[in-house]
């Protein structure tokens, strides 16, 4: 008796065969089957079909391919279309010398087209995909027109500029990103930025330390002391160990 296994593995070894006839490619069967284009490659060799066949299709296929480049179709379709990557798509264009450059005139329409997306207020991502042109030539062409691509850049740098400021007046993250209404880690990264970092003198430590005994005397539980001075409950519990005030 054959086990469940060998099974499989006979089935599967007749739909690589089934196709290897049909002439289709090692690599396709392989990404059809959901296994590795060394096993097609082993089962070929033991069935005895000789890899010429496949070389015949890949000819076939890039012939088609340079016909469609030569329709002028775009990369992305023609990938798609024969079922390979964008990259093969212009391997197989440069062998056949047809990587061309676009004409004056088309790159004049070109950068007409791009021009009034960016007026428009079409996003940097969206050009690119649609005109297979890089970021920074769109940033240039953006600069020589004077087209603002960011129109919020001036008020993000403003409102940077006081956040230093609340930060420089001694106020906490905390409090600072309840007031700009942001998180406490862009208020980290902003500060970082610039090179500022929360150090305290230890005068002021020892006044936060004896305000925290005070709350701690006075009842409060840790996680409103934690939240008040901006601390984690673990430090508290810490300084209640330190003065022998321990949460009943």
């Amino acid at each position: 008796m054959n086990s469940p296994f060998q099974t499989k593995k006979k089935r599967r070894d007749k739909q690589i065969i089934k196709r290897l006839k049909q002439g289709i490619v090692c690599q396709e069967i392989a990404s059809c089957l959901g296994i590795s284009r060394q096993t097609v490659m082993l089962v070929s060799r033991r069935v005895g079909i000789k890899r010429k066949q496949e070389s015949e299709v890949i000819l076939q296929r890039n012939n088609n391919i340079t016909n469609a480049l030569r329709q002028k179709l775009p990369i992305r379709e023609i990938a798609a279309q024969f079922g390979v990557t964008e990259h093969t798509v212009r391997r197989i264009s440069k062998k056949a010398g047809l990587k061309k450059g676009l004409k004056l005139e088309e790159i004049l329409q070109r950068r007409k087209k791009i021009i009034t997306g960016l007026r428009q207020g079409m996003r940097l991502k969206e050009i690119v995909k649609r005109y297979k042109i890089t970021r920074h030539s769109i940033l240039k062409i953006a600069q020589q027109e004077g087209i603002k691509i960011n129109p919020r850049r001036e008020e993000i740098l403003k409102r940077n500029k006081e956040i230093i400021i609340a930060f420089n007046k001694g106020l906490y993250y905390k409090e600072i990103a309840a007031q700009f209404n942001l998180t406490m880690e862009s208020i980290r990264v902003i500060c970082k930025r610039v090179g500022l970092r929360r150090k305290l003198d230890r005068e002021e430590i020892l006044q936060r330390n004896t305000q925290i005994i005070n709350a701690i005397k006075q009842g409060d539980s840790s996680k409103e002391i934690a939240t008040r001075f901006n601390l984690s409950t673990s430090w508290i519990f810490k300084i209640r160990q330190e003065t022998g005030v321990i949460k009943n």
